[in-house]
């Protein structure tokens, strides 16, 4: 079939391409954001309710807090005193020695826990962990 110029284009419904592959159109519920509020309240009291249990320094801690408060307070990392755990467990963190410390870790993640230290104090293990309870996930096993 040969169409000129003067001839309409017709589409049936078996030739309507767009029709074929997507869907029909539906209107969400009106309160669908209701079940999305409430998963999400509720990982939020999982995760921060009782976030300053325990009141010591806990694995990794022990590097991320030290390094963290240095870098706070310094801009680099320094090297901290045998009691420094125990210094902060107790709501009195020590000084540094201000020698400078071996880093292993990048920065980023330091500075976030820095972040959190300025703004709840390095006294309360709240400072510690409100960063990496904000964006840590749950590991794979």
């Amino acid at each position: 079939m040969h169409l000129t110029a003067s001839q309409p284009v017709t589409r049936g419904p078996s030739t309507d391409l767009r029709g074929l592959l997507l869907p029909a159109v539906t209107q969400l519920p009106r309160l669908w954001w209701v079940p999305l509020l409430i998963v999400t309240v509720l990982g939020g009291v999982m995760r921060f309710v009782n976030l300053s249990w325990p009141h010591a320094v806990v694995f990794d801690e022990t590097y991320y807090l030290k390094d963290s408060y240095s870098l706070l307070l310094n801009g680099t990392e320094q090297q901290w005193p045998s009691d420094a755990d125990e210094a902060f467990a107790a709501g009195k963190p020590p000084t540094t020695m201000g020698e400078p410390s071996f880093v292993v870790h990048p920065p980023v993640g330091k500075w976030l826990i820095a972040g959190s230290l300025w703004v709840f104090g390095a006294d309360d293990p709240l400072g510690w962990r409100f960063s990496a309870a904000c964006s840590a996930r749950c590991p794979s096993r």
